[in-house]
Order: C-alpha cells, then structure tokens, then sequence
C-alpha cells in the first residue's frame, strides 16, 4: 500500500476546492466575518470531510489504492458532479461481479429500462439463474445485451451492415476472350 501521489493529493485539493465554491462550506463560510481567512477555513473544512469520508484527516496518511477513490467520490458529490463520483465509486467496488452489476443497473437507467426485472428476465431465460446466481461473464453478457437493445429502442445503429456481400462478377467482352 503507497501513500498518495503529489498529484493525487493535488487533484483532491482542486476538487475540493471546486466544491467548496459551489457551496458545500456555507456553514463554514460564516467564520470570515470572525476574522479568520477564507483559506483557513477552506482548510479546515477540507480536513473535516476528509475525515468523514475515509477516517483521516491529512492527505499524508492516506492511501492511494483505498482513500483516493473514496475521496475523489466524495469530493464530486459535494461539488454536484455525480456522473464523476458514480465512475469514482465505481473504481471502489473491488469485486469484478460487484462493479460489472453496478454497470448494468447504470446501463439499465440510461436507455429507461426497468431494473432489476428486465436484465433479470433475460438471465433466467438465456443462463437459467437469476442476477445474483449469474456468474462475471454472464453480466458482462447481460451489460452488452442491454446496451445492444437499448440503442436499437432508441433507433441508434451500429455503423456498417454485417450483411458479406459477393464481389461483382466483371463482364467479359469479346475482345478478352
């Protein structure tokens, strides 16, 4: 386990920041009046979600692969950027089968299909088990069997005919025979 990068801790504080001025630390805000500086403040109301979201309140102690997730999801919540934290919290779920659930239920929301009775009905008719029985694979399946039948619902296509077609047959004149 390493300690999070320059960059890392970096990339935090920017978004952090970002969420601080789009309003998450109005309670915070009123300490300016007190004489206290708005980077003082930043600062500590900083530390304090740090704190909330993964249990330390300094950079220098966290870890990259468990905390910086965590963080950066926090952070994008706090600044309204909720597809970001959804890709964040996505990197958290370790388990493969876990994350390729969450990806289906996402892919399930995007083209309005209900969740989990459509990708459940289609499990039990294609692998003969339901969500929670179906293997890694059998999700991944699942994720592009959704993503396929939701485009076509929504009329996209998918580029080129898959349709082989036979070469012309060049005509010969007499003059070649």
């Amino acid at each position: 386990m390493q300690a999070l990068s320059k960059k890392q801790k970096a990339e935090i504080c920017i978004l952090a920041r970002k969420a601080w001025d789009a309003g998450a630390g109005l309670d915070w805000k009123g300490g300016i009046n007190e004489g206290v500086s708005n980077t003082a403040l930043f600062r500590a109301w900083r530390r304090e979600q740090q704190q909330s979201a993964c249990g330390m309140a300094s950079l220098t102690t966290c870890l990259q692969d468990a905390d910086f997730p965590r963080l950066m999801a926090h952070f994008s919540t706090l600044a309204g950027e909720h597809d970001q934290a959804g890709y964040w919290l996505e990197r958290l779920l370790e388990d493969g089968r876990n994350r390729t659930l969450h990806i289906l239920k996402r892919e399930c929301s995007r083209f309005d299909l209900a969740w989990p009775g459509y990708p459940g009905s289609i499990c039990r008719r294609q692998y003969k088990c339901g969500l929670g029985a179906a293997s890694e694979k059998q999700l991944w399946a699942l994720v592009y069997t959704v993503r396929n039948r939701g485009g076509r619902k929504r009329g996209w296509t998918q580029g080129k005919s898959r349709k082989k077609t036979s070469p012309k047959k060049k005509e010969v004149t007499a003059n070649e025979r």
